[in-house]
């Protein structure tokens, strides 16, 4: 721990082109990355590793890069601020799959976190604050479970779907400038009552979205001030007998 890597191309490099060559195992703890040119740190076909109590700052592109291939990573209490991309996850060949994204805070950056090839993810009480876009989803990324974060102060939209082909996400409890992101994905017992939404831009799609969720009541909501998209306060898409009352 304790360790620094400031102005380097790439502050850090794990892993290369086959998986006998990932670095697995690895942990960095305490320890900080900044002012990289390109990445703070990229990964590529590196399984069980784990950030820890990290700050990655002001690394051009993306402060944390996963190019691929790199499964149950335990990032913990990191800050990644100030670059292009907080964290930015690709598929180099194969998708990241079930890394936990846990207490981390990703401040002003352009984007927060970028999904595009991610699956079974968790993240869990993270705080996504002043970016233009806070949380961006492609629809290469599937069930993600999103608990418990808040995204706040996004300057363009709090969370950005490719399509609603990519709202195939668990989401529970996170809020957008205080007010909760409701968000209903293959659930067909889902109830909803006495909600209140008054903010804009929360997604590019609708401020509550209600996507393969046959049967859904919801009761006693409120949605104001959602004028940034054309899909309205209400999204609801592929869910068949959902009631809306008092």
């Amino acid at each position: 721990g304790n360790s620094s890597f400031t102005s380097n191309n790439v502050g850090i490099y794990l892993g290369y082109s086959s998986a006998d060559e990932g670095a697995h195992n690895f942990t960095l703890l305490n320890s900080t990355i900044t002012s990289s040119t390109d990445v703070g740190l990229r990964a590529l076909l590196s399984d069980n590793v784990t950030l820890y109590n990290n700050t990655l700052s002001g690394n051009t592109n993306q402060n944390l890069y996963l190019n691929g291939g790199n499964d149950f990573w335990n990032v913990t209490n990191n800050v990644f601020s100030s670059s292009t991309y907080g964290f930015f996850d690709e598929n180099g060949g194969t998708p990241n799959q079930n890394d936990t994204f846990f207490n981390n805070t990703f401040q002003s950056n352009t984007v927060g976190v970028q999904l595009q090839y991610a699956d079974y993810f968790n993240f869990t009480n993270n705080l996504i604050l002043s970016s233009s876009t806070g949380l961006a989803i492609s629809d290469g990324s599937d069930s993600n479970t999103f608990d418990s974060n808040q995204i706040n102060s996004s300057g363009s939209v709090a969370i950005s779907f490719q399509n609603f082909n990519s709202f195939d996400q668990n989401f529970t409890n996170n809020t957008v400038d205080t007010y909760l992101y409701v968000q209903c994905y293959q659930n067909s017992s889902f109830t909803l009552s006495n909600t209140t939404v008054a903010v804009n831009r929360i997604t590019n799609f609708g401020a509550m979205n209600i996507y393969a969720c046959d049967n859904a009541v919801l009761n006693n909501i409120s949605i104001s001030s959602h004028t940034s998209t054309s899909y309205g306060g209400l999204f609801i898409v592929n869910s068949d007998n959902v009631t809306v009352g008092n």
